[in-house]
């Protein structure tokens, strides 16, 4: 009986003993998700902004200090485009990257790379460790104007085909009146 009790209180403190570290912070800084994702085409061009979102907050003043030197945003020409990097203060682990476009003009149907180096750091000091980089694609304005401009050629020439049906029953009405 008294093994059985040794043997259960040592199966529980092994228990209790392994749950803490369920609860530890083992992980370290990394990139849960981004909109738009990585890849993703077709995406506005009068906005060019980049939501990044960590899993630890990353909006302390020494971690804005160093974070905002490791992010920027990059044409496809390699060219790095002039933009400001948000920090939420509202939803800690939450970054933007938005393009400033009073001096710089997006591109049609051009790909662009949101680069975060690997220096990145969090609240606590967790760095990054590996550069990450977010690839998009802003979509293809001219395509746009094609398909909004052959819409309304259909719109307005099934306005005008309605309009005519309807004035020749009309007409076809008053005849028969008379």
């Amino acid at each position: 009986m008294k093994r059985r009790g040794i043997v259960a209180l040592l199966a529980a403190v092994m228990v209790i003993a392994r749950s803490v570290f369920c609860y530890a912070d083992t992980d370290g800084l990394e990139l849960l998700s981004t909109y738009p994702e990585n890849g993703q085409e077709n995406t506005s061009m009068e906005n060019v902004g980049v939501k990044l979102r960590f899993n630890h907050p990353v909006n302390s003043k020494a971690a804005k200090k160093v974070d905002s030197k490791v992010v920027k945003l990059v044409d496809e020409d390699g060219t790095t485009v002039p933009s400001q990097i948000l920090f939420s203060d509202k939803n800690d682990g939450l970054v933007l990257v938005l393009a400033d476009t009073t001096d710089y003009r997006v591109k049609n149907n051009a790909k662009y790379t949101v680069k975060i180096g690997a220096d990145f750091v969090d609240n606590d000091g967790h760095v990054l460790g590996s550069d990450q980089e977010i690839t998009f694609k802003t979509y293809n304005q001219s395509v746009n104007n094609i398909v909004n401009m052959a819409m309304m050629v259909v719109m307005f020439g099934g306005i005008m085909f309605v309009t005519m049906k309807q004035q020749k029953e009309k007409e076809a009405e008053e005849k028969e009146t008379k």
